[in-house]
């Protein structure tokens, strides 16, 4: 039971970061700015790649950070902080209307169920 729970919420996690990821790529391709463009979709198929350990990882967008000049670098934190925030807003409205109209329809079922036993 326990282990069925556990599989439950990492299979939600998942889902989450999926639909998250997602959101953010769409963002990204409307971005003007083709070089932060290009060097954070670089860093995003790093961090989404799972076969590579996290330590190679690191050192790779290490070295792609550090190829940017001080600005670039700056300018492609801010993008990423709105991306990721915006990302993130868009999400979390998207899973509180799946939220809210399911909650609308079991309510809907409910009324159906006292309706049909109050007529039977």
């Amino acid at each position: 039971m326990l282990q069925d729970e556990f599989n439950e919420h990492l299979e939600e996690e998942i889902l989450y970061e999926n639909m998250h990821r997602k959101i953010f790529r769409k963002k990204l391709d409307d971005i003007e700015n083709e070089p932060i463009q290009k060097t954070v979709l670089e860093i995003l198929d790093l961090i989404d790649d799972k076969d590579v350990p996290i330590e190679r990882i690191n050192g790779k967008i290490d070295q792609i950070l550090d190829k940017l000049p001080a600005a670039k670098r700056l300018g492609l934190f801010e993008v990423w902080s709105v991306l990721e925030e915006e990302a993130t807003d868009e999400l979390e409205d998207i899973l509180a209307n799946e939220t809210t109209t399911e909650k609308s329809t079991n309510e809907e079922n409910e009324d159906q169920i006292i309706l049909f036993n109050a007529v039977s």
